[in-house]
């Protein structure tokens, strides 16, 4: 792996103390499209846009003193600055890990979190990942009681068929029956509508009306407009009835309509049941679970159709905040601790191991990460070395971006190669690479 660092910047503010030095480097394939590279230095101000020079691999030690730019300014601090570029490209929820243990993962976690919250420019939450060696509660002088493994259980992990109707709202089914990966069919019924929606391994494949007039219906939809013929109706809807699978899947898999078509057809009428539930008064819902063999397949192609991704990307963006949780949103602050910086709070490991091995864990894990973001400006991750049982690998791919604490003087070695590749392979995107001159010498 070829790193390229950039001179160290002038520093803004001289008389912070000296503490651990962590430098940022973007690993090779991570390079923004214009060609900047990004190095950091703990107390010095980012040089965002600034053409990197090519340098040998080495640690600069942090100086003592050094004179004051000449240009007046707000002093910046490196890491709010680099967190900060992050978030602005999209990258809000970052998972923090290493090559091995000991690396220094959870005194850069706690150095990023609080530098962010002293900054003022944003919240921050820091989420301790580790089931086996949690050590960010003590950093802040927490009792790790209820925390990560707590929440995944008691906010996932239960049956909600078997609990009391009336204290969930439509999004908390939908996001329950998401982390559990069950298969079956929703029904939301209000006053004068009931919409259903269509789950596949958790994820929503169809949404229409069950009581709409014949016209409102897909079928007679596409009819109508002269998509389809009377022929290729009845014949989907005859394979629709034996095999269970929705209407619009079957008449693209015969043929009978083009995808564009479709995908109109069905985002009209997805957004109109989506208006529908968010203006109804407390819908009385109910989950009929089915067995797969009965439904459409829950794997990657059954989700291919443009019609379907529309739905899922309505469903796990902004949209769902405004159908009803009142379960989950009154239930998740009691799993966030205090700190003493008011914009830096935690999620401590807890006395309950998250179990992250497990594929329904790691999907409410991703889900977990998702309700954090939409609370936070940041979500900090303290995750376990790369390699481990319920290492990163198996989590990489639910937050926006990954930085990998190395050793720096094995940065460039062979272990953060196939780190780098483990992540990508595992669906991660590697940001960077914190290269920490005393991981060698000090526990995390």
């Amino acid at each position: 792996m070829s790193v390229r660092l950039e001179p160290p910047p002038a520093f803004d503010a001289p008389d912070e103390p000296t503490g651990a030095h962590f430098r940022v480097v973007h690993p090779e394939g991570a390079r923004r499209a214009n060609g900047h590279g990004h190095a950091l230095a703990r107390r010095a101000p980012l040089a965002i846009a600034r053409e990197p020079a090519p340098a040998p691999l080495e640690w600069l030690e942090p100086p003592g003193r050094l004179p004051l730019r000449e240009t007046a300014g707000p002093p910046r601090h490196a890491l709010e600055a680099t967190f900060a570029a992050f978030a602005a490209a999209g990258a809000r929820t970052l998972l923090v890990t290493g090559v091995g243990r000991h690396t220094g993962t959870t005194s850069f976690v706690e150095s990023a979190g609080r530098a962010i919250a002293a900054a003022g420019r944003g919240s921050v939450v820091l989420v301790d990942a580790h089931a086996q060696h949690p050590a960010l509660h003590r950093r802040f002088g927490l009792r790790s009681e209820r925390g990560l493994g707590e929440a995944l259980d008691e906010l996932y992990g239960f049956d909600i068929t078997r609990e009391e109707g009336s204290q969930f709202g439509v999004g908390d089914w939908l996001e329950v029956l998401r982390a559990q990966g069950r298969t079956g069919r929703l029904t939301a019924r209000g006053e004068n509508r009931t919409w259903v929606f269509e789950l596949a391994a958790g994820r929503a494949s169809a949404l229409w009306c069950a009581d709409a007039p014949p016209a409102a219906r897909l079928g007679e939809r596409l009819l109508q407009r002269g998509r389809i013929t009377i022929e290729q109706r009845d014949a989907a809807l005859s394979i629709h009835g034996a095999t269970a699978r929705p209407l619009g899947e079957v008449l693209a898999a015969l043929g009978c309509i083009e995808p564009q078509d479709l995908a109109e057809a069905l985002q009209q009428q997805s957004l109109r049941g989506i208006v529908e539930l968010v203006a109804m008064n407390d819908p009385v819902c109910r989950f009929d679970e089915r067995a797969d063999a009965h439904v459409c397949g829950g794997g990657p192609g059954r989700f291919r159709l443009a019609g379907t991704r529309a739905l899922e990307r309505l469903l796990r963006g902004s949209v769902l905040d405004y159908l009803k949780q009142p379960f989950l949103r009154s239930q998740t602050p009691s799993f966030v601790c205090d700190t003493d910086e008011p914009e830096l709070k935690v999620v401590v490991a807890g006395q309950r191991a998250s179990g992250l091995t497990s594929a329904s864990h790691q999907a409410a894990f991703g889900l977990l990460l998702e309700r954090l973001a939409r609370a936070f400006d940041h979500v900090l991750v303290d995750a376990p070395a790369v390699g481990t049982c319920g290492g990163a690998a198996s989590l990489a791919a639910h937050a926006d971006g990954v930085l990998l604490v190395v050793p720096a003087e094995s940065a460039a070695g062979a272990a953060t190669r196939g780190a780098i590749d483990v992540l990508r392979r595992a669906g991660g995107r590697v940001l960077g690479v914190i290269m920490n001159p005393t991981a060698t010498r000090r526990r995390s």
